[in-house]
């Protein structure tokens, strides 16, 4: 009842004035959704900020409603209140729009590096755990952290990104990437980055590919020399096998270089021919396979004959007597 005496003893001029003040109130009010609705579309905008802001002028709204005898003051205190709000979140917003930028960006700029070869897989991975762990704490401080926030996260980060990459140009690198893509809209940071990860992919499998390629080609050429050399080996160990049998008809020096070529014998050949050596001093070598005493007539016969071909002396002889003198012997 007071309130209805105090509104019925308003002069005509200050009816007018509080009706002014609730209509640019109103104004006010809706330019800031309009203004926000558009930014949004545009991208100016994040959507979490825009929804505060405009949650915010609803309760505006609301209070205009629930108050229709509210004073002059009561209403430019609530409309500096609302405007002072909309203000801090729309301050809050763009720092918090480049730190989510950052974060978006970081692992597709980890991948380019490494497909330059400037950083290492470890590396990599490290940065895409600091983006995963930032961006944790941005999904818990989005919608109440303020300006000083997002700021002080941000130099966390890049303190960070320091002591990951360590080299001074690396970090600039990083640097000048992210300072290039703070600032842009959510959509178009998106599709470019999509754009970049796909580049950035086809690089990485380009290089995987050139890498298992030159593995394989190790690998083949390891196992080519590794067989060469067994193969050498096995040769070698079967000639030691068959000069140890100058003296005895040629078919057992053919029986004992199998023997001695055979991969399984083949060690028990070597130690044989080491222990000899050092118990008995040097041995005659006569040749690969040494079977005839004739050499070839053309030069042909000659490179053909070569590993068979052998030139017999006082030692491979007096082995050939004792050999026949056994054999008559046992006949």
């Amino acid at each position: 009842m007071g309130q209805f005496w105090s509104q019925k003893a308003q002069t005509p001029d200050e009816v007018n004035a509080l009706r002014a003040a609730r209509t640019e109130y109103q104004d006010t009010l809706s330019s800031i959704q309009t203004n926000v609705q558009t930014d949004i579309q545009k991208q100016l905008l994040t959507p979490e900020s825009g929804k505060l802001v405009l949650d915010r002028v609803q309760v505006a709204y609301t209070w205009l409603q629930k108050n229709p005898t509210a004073t002059l003051i009561e209403i430019y205190a609530n409309r500096d209140a609302t405007t002072a709000e909309v203000k801090r979140i729309l301050t809050v917003d763009r720092p918090k729009k480049e730190f989510q930028n950052i974060l978006l960006a970081l692992p597709v700029l980890a991948d380019e590096a490494l497909a330059k070869s400037m950083i290492s897989k470890e590396q990599v991975a490290q940065l895409k755990t600091l983006a995963a762990k930032q961006t944790q704490w941005f999904d818990a401080n989005a919608a109440k952290g303020n300006t000083l926030d997002f700021q002080q996260q941000e130099l966390t980060l890049q303190t960070e990104l320091q002591q990951i990459l360590v080299k001074p140009d690396i970090v600039q690198f990083f640097k000048d990437k992210i300072d290039a893509i703070k600032t842009k809209q959510p959509s178009t940071l998106e599709s470019e980055l999509a754009v970049r990860d796909q580049k950035a992919k086809a690089a990485r499998d380009a290089e995987v590919h050139i890498e298992d390629g030159l593995n394989a080609m190790k690998r083949t050429i390891l196992i080519t020399v590794g067989s060469l050399f067994l193969i050498a080996l096995c040769i070698y160990s079967g000639s030691l096998a068959a000069n140890a049998a100058i003296g005895r008809a040629p078919a057992y020096r053919i029986l004992y270089f199998c023997y001695g070529f055979l991969p399984i014998f083949m060690p028990f050949v070597l130690l044989y021919t080491i222990f000899r050596r050092i118990y008995t001093g040097p041995l005659p070598y006569y040749g690969i396979l040494p079977l005839t005493i004739l050499p070839g007539e053309t030069r042909l016969g000659k490179l053909l004959k070569f590993p068979f071909y052998w030139v017999p002396d006082a030692a491979s002889n007096q082995l050939t007597k004792q050999f026949i003198e056994s054999v008559e012997k046992i006949t």
